[in-house]
């Protein structure tokens, strides 16, 4: 049994990478990196980071969140049959064609995948590759497939707590009074390996398990599945992380109300096509709420009568190994006062073969950090600034 377990989780792997949103997921976050490269090209005439590194840097949190949402999913019993897993992959594809990356988060495609299911429900379909498929709808079926996007959220809470924050892009925006600021964007999408039960297989039932399932004598099979998670955030009024945070409890605390519906859902399976509805609607409403709260603040990326403010940093730059933070204010360059990006400039190349800065942290704490300029490097310090609402040359120092 144990041997044809194993051997059953190996095909499983393998078919995985033939599944099409495994490479849907590559496709769209490539593109994701392709479009932010050009952006920052336009606003700064550089690339910050290069257009692989949406996805290489999504790896590992897909693996991590994969395998602790593979024992959830296994470890209560969540059974999908291939029908219903069909429709998920489904309304990931519409919703892609949108190009519109948060709508991959899973309160819509949950809502997405139950419209299908509603219209297709009781026909027969003959597929190439997979035969003849029924699909049916019922309390057992809603109630796991509406259980499954929950704990998705709750995964979607903590990617956005632990890792959108990371490797966000600097921008420039025009104010109301026609001035530049700056602010941070974090496009994410998460392609993520998940063990799912599915009907028919070599893993019998036991006892109550799986404990949502009301027939007994049933086997079952583990399929590999991917599943897409997205998040798109756009900050200016803080930094980055913070912002991230509070986002992300709002999203813990909207799962969280979400599983509340579940559980009543249980019992009476209409509350659980209302609340996918209302899910829908009320991640919405975050996305709406963040928005109206940033764009309502005074951003903290602007142009300063004290110094200069640290919009972003070139990875690997002599900046960031002496340890110049996003959001810092940088006072002195070599001793002299830099009130703006011009002013900072022409204090640097006072002293081109070292650097000297005296540097505000978000504390309110002083420090001068120094560095050494050689010949040849990239963009001198790798500091991106902002711009005044007149100047059109690089604002790169």
């Amino acid at each position: 049994m144990i041997s044809e377990i194993a051997l059953e989780l190996l095909q499983s792997i393998g078919r995985f990478f033939l599944h099409p949103l495994f490479y849907l997921g590559i496709l769209l976050t490539l593109l994701i990196g392709i479009r932010r490269v050009k952006r920052e090209r336009a606003d700064f005439h550089i690339k910050v980071y290069d257009f692989v590194e949406e996805l290489v840097s999504s790896i590992k949190p897909s693996l991590i969140v994969g395998v602790v949402l593979s024992v959830f999913f296994v470890g209560i019993g969540i059974v999908l049959p291939p029908s219903i897993l069909l429709l998920v992959a489904g309304a990931y594809v519409l919703l892609s064609f949108t190009f519109t990356v948060r709508l991959l988060s899973p309160a819509y495609v949950l809502a997405l995948t139950l419209i299908i299911l509603f219209v297709f429900d009781g026909r027969t379909f003959t597929l190439p590759l997979l035969g003849e498929i029924t699909f049916t709808s019922n309390h057992e079926t809603l109630f796991q497939l509406f259980l499954f996007f929950t704990l998705m959220l709750f995964a979607e809470s903590a990617l956005i707590r632990y890792f959108a924050h990371k490797n966000t892009s600097p921008r420039l925006f025009l104010s109301m009074r026609g001035k530049y600021v700056g602010g941070h964007e974090a496009k994410k999408l998460w392609t993520i390996p998940v063990f799912i039960l599915v009907p028919d297989g070599i893993i019998p039932s036991f006892m109550s398990w799986p404990f949502f399932s009301t027939t007994t004598g049933e086997t079952y099979s583990l399929m590999l599945v991917p599943v897409l998670i997205s998040f798109h955030h756009i900050v200016k009024y803080t930094l980055p992380k913070e912002s991230m945070r509070q986002m992300s409890r709002r999203v813990f605390l909207f799962a969280f109300c979400m599983l509340l519906i579940a559980v009543g859902g249980y019992f009476y399976p209409v509350l659980l096509i209302i609340g996918a509805f209302i899910g829908l609607l009320v991640r919405e409403g975050l996305t709406v709420l963040h928005k109206m709260t940033d764009d309502g603040k005074m951003s903290l990326f602007r142009l300063r009568k004290k110094g200069v403010i640290v919009l972003g940093i070139l990875p690997h730059s002599p900046a960031e190994k002496i340890g110049i933070q996003i959001g810092e204010v940088i006072e002195k360059v070599n001793g002299v006062e830099v009130n703006h990006p011009h002013e900072f400039y022409k204090a640097l190349q006072k002293k081109a073969a070292s650097c000297q800065l005296d540097v505000i942290d978000r504390n309110g704490e002083k420090r001068i950090v120094q560095t050494a300029l050689y010949d040849g490097e990239h963009h001198e310090l790798g500091i991106l600034l902002l711009k005044a609402d007149y100047e059109y040359q690089d604002t790169i120092v």
